[in-house]
Parts: C-alpha cells; structure tokens; sequence
C-alpha cells in the first residue's frame, strides 16, 4: 500500500505512531482540565496560569509545564480575575488651618547656636573654621 501510495514505510509507522499520542494527551488534557477546574471554582477565579501551575504541582503533584497550564485554562474558557488598583489619593488642600492643640511657646529668646566648626588637615597643618 505505502509503494501504490508513493510514501515510505517508515513514514506510515510514524504517523500512526504519532495518532497514538496524541490520544494519550488527550486523555491526560481531559484529566488535567477536571482538575483545572475545579482549582479555579475553588480559589474563585483568582488564580492566572503561573499560581494554577503551582497549586497542581503543590496540592496535587502534578508537574506540566506553565504552557500546557496556560492552554488548558484557554480551552476551558478560565481566565484570572486582575487585581483592582488602588486609588491613588491627592494630598489635602494645604491653606487649611490646622489647630495648635498643644499651646507650646516654641519661639527662641536668643540665638542658641549660630554656626559649627569645621576643622581639615592640610599641608600647612590643620586649618580650622566655623560656618554661619
């Protein structure tokens, strides 16, 4: 049949070889997506493809790759629900008047400290001076 056909044998053998896979996968994806969905009700629908990938692994030892994950939950029609943002808050209007509700006198009588002396070493010796 291969040579009326024109198509090697080794050819014919891979391709059923090949059909025979992929009825495997997709008695492993029909698993995998049971297992898929019901994560999904569990954790309400929070969970995207990288924290589902790690809840299989975790809960129940599955070990697929995120791009297998990421497929079925696409098969499925699941999808993570995003985070809300935060608002972002504007400041306060600034020519409110705050109240002292202490009533401390906090004006100084005098100057206390006027400046601080700074000291360096140089070739001629140490030089000293004192910023106001």
């Amino acid at each position: 049949m291969c040579s009326v056909l024109g198509v090697f044998r080794s050819k014919h053998y891979a391709w059923i070889e090949r059909g025979r896979e992929s009825k495997n996968y997709a008695v492993s994806d029909r698993r995998l997506l049971v297992l898929v969905r019901s994560l999904h009700q569990e954790w309400g629908g929070i969970l995207g493809y990288r924290r589902m990938h790690a809840c299989l692994q975790v809960q129940y030892g599955e070990c697929i790759g995120k791009h297998l994950e990421g497929r079925l939950m696409c098969l499925a029609g699941l999808m993570s629900i995003p985070k809300k943002r935060r608002q972002q808050r504007r400041p306060g209007r600034v020519d409110q008047y705050i109240p002292d509700l202490l009533q401390r006198d906090l004006s100084a009588r005098e100057p206390n400290w006027v400046g601080y002396p700074t000291s360096r070493n140089s070739r001629q010796g140490k030089v000293s001076c004192t910023c106001a």
